[in-house]
């Protein structure tokens, strides 16, 4: 994991926020074409802990296919101090 100071980002105000749950991949074509500006797929207490790991496998799958438009793209995960942490974090297995 890489914890590099990322640039700042270019300030644009941000209007309305979607969260949708990652184990629910049917809405996030919805959310894309929704009118928020910005879209946080969540991995946190939105999804059951036995869904965590196909949740992670559905927003892995859904940053490069769906088109999010100029949207803001975040995912919300569990904290780093919590057990399911290890669910919602990248693996090498999710690696291509």
């Amino acid at each position: 994991m890489s914890f590099r100071i990322q640039p700042t980002a270019p300030a644009r105000p941000n209007r309305c926020q979607l969260f949708g749950p990652g184990s629910r991949p049917a809405i996030f074509e919805k959310m894309a074409s929704s009118d928020a500006d910005v879209i946080n797929l969540d991995l946190e207490d939105s999804v059951a802990p036995t869904d965590k790991d196909s949740a992670r496998a559905n927003i892995i799958k859904a940053i490069s296919d769906v088109d999010w438009g100029d949207k803001t793209l975040s995912v919300r995960i569990n904290g780093l101090d919590t057990p399911c942490l290890l669910y919602t974090s990248p693996s090498p297995r999710d690696r291509g």
